[in-house]
């Protein structure tokens, strides 16, 4: 599985998710632009000591990161208010959940395409 996480704004949130990530060895995917810097000690805080244990990637931008993506990939666009609810769907153990910044969600112009 893997967690992409689109503009994120507050670091103890990614943090967060990076600890949940090294948990279940899942992959973690940052793209950038970034509401913070990633030596912020916020970030490093709510990270606590897992994150020599995460397996992440820094994407430059959304296309750099769909460039790499295969053509049968799964991506799950994680919306409050999104047409299906997360216990109507089958996940894999490829699939990608997508989250978008905190305040605003996933950009308008990503969910059209």
């Amino acid at each position: 599985m893997h967690i992409v996480l689109v503009e994120p704004e507050i670091p103890p949130n990614t943090g967060n998710v990076a600890r949940l990530c090294a948990a279940t060895k899942t992959t973690l995917h940052l793209i950038e632009p970034f509401g913070f810097k990633l030596d912020d000690a916020q970030l490093k805080r709510a990270g606590m000591d897992y994150w020599q244990h995460v397996e992440w990637i820094r994407w430059s931008d959304w296309a750099a990161f769909a460039a790499q993506l295969a053509p049968a990939a799964r991506l799950w666009f994680i919306e409050s208010k999104g047409p299906r609810l997360h216990t109507e769907v089958v996940f894999g153990p490829d699939d990608y959940l997508v989250f978008g910044r905190e305040t605003a969600g996933l950009p308008k112009a990503l969910l059209e395409a």
